[in-house]
């Protein structure tokens, strides 16, 4: 196993070797779909503050690819206010319970929207012995008074957010030991975010094949947590009740402290990295895989390369050209989509000395890659988008 993580994160602040500021706007931010994650348990350090920053990953993921699912949405309830949605559990002390987070991407920004609580029952026998004892929750479903904002355009260097958004949850408990009797609870979640953009430079990732292409980045810095109440018959739980299902009024819950590595034209940030509550050590670092299919051969051939690629996201027809490659009569391409399938052959591309021209009338709307090859090998990968 490669334990390089630490000597070979590379960080130059040179001034010149500036490298350009993106800026993440409802332009270059597609909506957020299904994509590819893996991940490392080799834990180290991460520059995530500063202007100009090179970093170099170089670390082999110690995880196979695994899926983190979002679809489209079909509930007309939401269907004004949401475009994707992502199954979850909530869990507070021992108390869980399924929902569905419904966000959006629009002008404004990515946001989570709506929630929906399906249906559900629970056995509260763990706690009093009984295992008639439950606790039921009927289908619930709203819109947010206030968003959780994920992002909120523009998001750029001196970028700096804070929200606090409120979520409810109604269910029925039946402890009749303890007197209940399908006696209604709330559990409102008080969800705090603060977010702020650190740094910015340019990002690499090592893969068994070589280096990722060299991608643009912006650092965002988040905090997060949840300040639970709990409620009986409309009034504040007894401490007595609470303390029986070790939970207490007031407490600070599912905190989340990580770092986003965000690029242009991908929803899916580059690198996630969690971090402890203190902010003193990672916790896990997860890649989006879908850009470490189609490295690089050569790091210091990528460096030299700089490519053009609109419109982005596209209907019918994108554009696409390499600036800095000796011979683009040796070029060739590729296209997959986000399950590594080959796709190439839906599209039909027109190489030329100014450039590539790419018809995609016949691909469905969703994620893409393109993929340059030099005499056989990879040289770089960009995502494209394919909206309608």
């Amino acid at each position: 196993m490669r334990l390089r993580i630490l000597p070979c994160l590379l960080i130059f602040f040179t001034a010149g070797q500036l490298v350009g500021q993106i800026t993440l706007d409802a332009g270059n931010f597609p909506k957020i779909q299904t994509y590819k994650v893996t991940s490392t348990t080799e834990l180290g350090s991460l520059p995530f503050s500063g202007e100009n920053i090179e970093i170099f990953l170089d670390t082999t993921p110690t995880s196979p690819a695994g899926v983190i699912e979002y679809f489209d949405v079909t509930d007309n309830y939401f269907k004004n206010d949401c475009d994707a949605y992502s199954k979850a559990t909530m869990s507070i002390n021992g108390l869980g319970y399924m929902l569905n987070y419904y966000y959006s991407t629009n002008e404004n920004g990515f946001h989570e929207n709506g929630i929906h609580i399906p249906a559900q029952a629970y056995s509260q026998g763990g706690v009093t012995g009984n295992p008639k004892d439950s606790i039921i929750f009927e289908e619930q479903k709203y819109i947010l008074s206030k968003p959780r904002v994920i992002l909120d355009f523009p998001v750029t260097k001196g970028y700096s957010h804070q929200s606090v958004s409120r979520r409810v949850a109604k269910f029925k408990i039946n402890v009749p030991a303890f007197g209940l009797n399908y006696a209604p609870v709330q559990h409102v979640a008080n969800v705090v975010r603060e977010d702020t953009v650190t740094g910015w430079g340019k990002m690499r990732v090592y893969t068994p094949n070589g280096p990722s292409p060299s991608y643009d980045v912006l650092v965002l810095l988040s905090f997060q947590h949840q300040i639970d109440s709990f409620y009986l018959n409309g009034l504040p739980a007894p401490a007595n009740l609470l303390t029986a299902f070790g939970q207490q009024q007031g407490q600070r819950t599912n905190v989340r402290n990580r770092l986003y590595y965000y690029r242009s034209n991908r929803s899916a940030p580059l690198l996630l990295a969690n971090l402890n509550e203190q902010v003193t050590a990672f916790t896990g670092l997860f890649f989006d895989a879908d850009s470490l299919s189609a490295p690089s051969s050569n790091a210091e051939v990528v460096a030299d390369i700089v490519t053009t690629l609109f419109p982005n996201p596209a209907s019918d027809q994108l554009y696409y050209n390499l600036h800095g490659v000796d011979d683009a009569n040796e070029l060739s391409y590729k296209i997959y989509d986000l399950s590594g399938k080959d796709v190439t052959s839906l599209c039909l591309l027109d190489q030329r000395a100014t450039g590539t021209t790419v018809s995609t009338s016949s691909l469905p709307n969703g994620v893409y890659s393109i993929s340059t090859f030099q005499k056989g090998l990879p040289v770089t990968s960009e995502q494209f988008v394919i909206q309608r």
